[in-house]
């Protein structure tokens, strides 16, 4: 079924995501918005283990203190609280910059080797030497307003300048100035989280993206295949990264969030008359030649041609194509009575030749 060693930014999407080792987070149980930073790029257990701020903060990475080693602060609201240690306890820095809705960003604007705030509202971004209130130092428009933005030293040369990602698309320029991208390419998916380090310790940043627990890291602002991939944390978890030890390699974390709460699975339409049984008997006619236990190994299974994903999201078990002709076709009529749910944006074609659309 078709339905189905220094830091970039943060970017405060709807659906919260992370972006070059910075998050926003929506609010969850007080148990969990752990930090769980892993010292290297492979599956395993954290490395540190700490908790700071309240869960709907956004965490934001940076070296505060120009030691080499990045650490965690939150911004709540447009208020600051800076931490120049990766563990519990009190804020180092504490301090109001930009709007509440604009989205932060951080990085090494003056190559001076100490990572300050920025903030990025709509296209327009506006960048601070030093971590306090005031006016910003540097006024600038990149890109869209609807991009997300990145932050990384591209060349090498010690000075972190802002970058956009629009779709799977990387736009990233070498100044923090108005103009056009110095380097423009695509990698991974348009749903993937862009993250930002250097993966590889050699002074540059370069580019990686985490689908669902995976990371896939690239070494060249390039199209090409990742260079590392691996997966660490879960799904929910939101993405950071930074160099945690200060030997040059930036390495990922996440920041823990609860398991979402199940939603109440919608009772199931009756299907009590022929007209409604014929219809699916049609439909599986149409889109598997109606045969009930097909799998082809194409990602769809059964008579409906139920990909797992949205099978499962209705209450299915296992894989459609074993389970019964009554069982597909119940857990069809829950998709069907969901809000969002249409003949034709989950059976696209054989909706419209069944005239359903």
């Amino acid at each position: 079924m078709r339905a189905g060693a220094r830091i970039g930014s943060v970017t405060a999407l709807a659906t919260a995501v992370a972006v070059g080792g910075a998050l926003l987070a929506s609010p969850a149980s007080a148990d969990d918005g752990r930090k769980l930073l892993r010292t290297d790029n492979a599956a395993g257990e954290a490395d540190i283990d700490f908790t700071f701020g309240r869960l709907d903060d956004a965490v934001v990475v940076g070296d505060w203190n120009g030691d080499g080693t990045q650490t965690v602060g939150v911004r709540r609201g447009d208020r600051y609280f800076i931490r120049n240690e990766n563990s519990a306890g009190f804020a180092d820095l504490d301090f109001n910059y930009g709007r509440d809705d604009d989205t932060p960003v951080v990085g090494d604007w003056d190559g001076d080797g100490t990572q300050r705030v920025g903030v990025r509202r709509g296209d327009r971004y506006f960048i601070r030497n030093s971590n306090s209130s005031g006016f910003a130092d540097l006024d600038f428009n990149f890109g869209r307003d609807d991009d997300t933005p990145v932050v990384g030293d591209w060349n090498g040369d010690g000075t972190q300048t802002v970058g956009v990602r629009r779709g799977n698309r990387f736009l990233l320029r070498n100044s923090n100035s108005s103009g056009y991208a110095e380097l423009d390419f695509r990698f991974g998916r348009e749903d993937d989280i862009p993250l930002v380090g250097d993966w590889d310790g050699d002074g540059s940043d370069t580019i990686g993206v985490r689908r669902g627990d995976r990371f896939f890291l690239r070494n060249s602002n390039t199209g090409g295949p990742a260079d590392v991939a691996f997966d660490f944390g879960r799904g929910q978890d939101r993405a950071l990264v930074g160099d945690w030890t200060g030997d040059g390699v930036t390495t990922v974390g996440v920041r823990h969030l609860p398991e979402p709460e199940p939603e109440p699975e919608p009772a199931p339409r009756t299907l009590s008359t022929t007209v409604d049984v014929a219809v699916w008997d049609a439909l599986a006619e149409c889109e598997s030649n109606g045969n009930w236990q097909i799998n082809t190994g194409n990602g769809f299974y059964g008579g409906l041609q139920f990909m797992v994903e949205t099978w499962r999201s209705v209450g299915g078990t296992g894989y459609p194509h074993e389970h019964s002709r009554e069982e597909q076709i119940r857990r069809a009529e829950i998709l069907l009575a969901q809000p969002w749910a249409t003949w034709g944006n989950q059976w696209p074609a054989c909706s419209r030749l069944l005239g359903l659309s």
